[in-house]
């Protein structure tokens, strides 16, 4: 008799677990991987082409005009291709996870240079990016010959062709830039910056035609 009870008892665990087990939803998918993207807009600087289209991953992403900036957009992150309608080669270039900045369309000296420059403006989990009190300015000097930026009556730093340094943080909002050859002041400029704001200078054009644009950055 208590054989006979000790059989069911094992039969009705194992009913009980077959039932539990069938009850399971097993997945079919796995989670979704997370959406990696960075924050991207384009600047055309490139003063030997003029006015051009952008080609993103072989899209047209819009026409700019030289010195003209287009809006920021969201894109994955991961290694891209850029190229311009004028020129035969496509650049490679990576968007980082959380990335925000700016690819420039820059000039270029010989047949296969790169024809875009990436600058990074913060990233995009970055906490406070710029002060109340202060302004953050990123000049990218775009001209072929080697320039001088001063500012106010500072020191002039020298920036080479496709710089894009330092990036500066300024204790109020009214400043002079001043764009020197030698010494000759090639352009000055007195730009509207707000505290708690970030912006770029543009130095673009040719030695004999230097041209300055202040752009607002995306924080």
């Amino acid at each position: 008799m208590k054989m006979r009870n000790f059989y069911a008892l094992l039969l009705s665990i194992l009913l009980v677990t077959i039932l539990a087990v069938s009850c399971v939803k097993i997945p079919t998918e796995g989670q979704p991987l997370p959406n990696f993207t960075g924050t991207v807009r384009f600047i055309n600087a490139a003063s030997d082409v003029g006015e051009t289209s952008v080609l993103f991953d072989g899209s047209s992403v819009g026409t700019l005009a030289l010195g003209q900036a287009g809006s920021y957009s969201t894109v994955k992150a991961g290694t891209h291709s850029f190229k311009i309608p004028a020129d035969q080669n496509t650049d490679t270039l990576f968007v980082d996870t959380d990335f925000v900045g700016t690819f420039f369309v820059v000039p270029v000296e010989n047949a296969g240079d790169a024809r875009f420059l990436k600058n990074r403006e913060h990233w995009a989990y970055a906490n406070k990016v710029v002060p109340d009190t202060m302004v953050h300015v990123c000049i990218a000097q775009m001209v072929p010959v080697d320039l001088k930026v001063g500012i106010d009556s500072g020191n002039a730093t020298t920036y080479s062709f496709k710089d894009t340094k330092p990036e500066l943080l300024l204790a109020s909002e009214s400043h002079t830039f001043y764009v020197i050859s030698g010494d000759d002041t090639l352009a000055t400029v007195t730009p509207s910056l707000t505290a708690g704001t970030s912006s770029t200078l543009l130095i673009y054009g040719t030695a004999d035609d230097v041209k300055t644009q202040v752009f607002d950055n995306k924080l």
